[in-house]
């Protein structure tokens, strides 16, 4: 599955060129960086554990396990249906939860609590109605045959 390319004699997946993977491994880099760094400091910070806390925490360990599911997949290092599952339950958490973070800090401008309580409804639907049947449309398009 690997071809040799003539720098360096690196192996790279046949369908991604060296300079591509570099820029993609650069990248992910720093959105590992950004995702460590906001752990230390949410740990290091937050004293009350509160609902901007905890989905701060799982959007950013939603896209540290989703790149690096991602990677692993494209250069066929992981090859099965589980990183499939992986990367589309990953993305549903990284996704919901940075609308959630949005949601937490809403109060801080808002004036009127109904607006509130329906951006609440609207995240919760638009999760299940959308977010859910991507994931579950996304599962059954890469599905194996039976």
């Amino acid at each position: 599955m690997t071809t040799t390319t003539a720098i360096n004699n690196v192996p790279t997946v046949d369908i991604t060129g060296l300079p591509t993977a570099m820029t993609a491994a650069a990248f992910v880099g720093i959105a590992w960086y950004l995702c460590a760094e906001l752990n230390v400091r949410l740990l290091i910070r937050c004293t009350r554990r509160s609902l901007y806390f905890w989905s701060c925490l799982l959007c950013s360990w939603g896209i540290i396990i989703h790149s690096l599911s991602s990677l692993l997949a494209n250069f066929d290092i992981w090859k099965n249906y589980g990183a499939t599952v992986v990367i589309h339950i990953t993305w549903f958490t990284f996704i919901v939860s940075q609308s959630v973070v949005l949601y937490s800090r809403l109060n801080l401008v808002l004036k009127d609590a109904w607006i509130g309580r329906y951006v609440l409804y609207m995240i919760i639907f638009t999760a299940i109605v959308f977010g859910l049947t991507t994931v579950i449309l996304g599962l059954v398009a890469v599905s194996p045959p039976p």
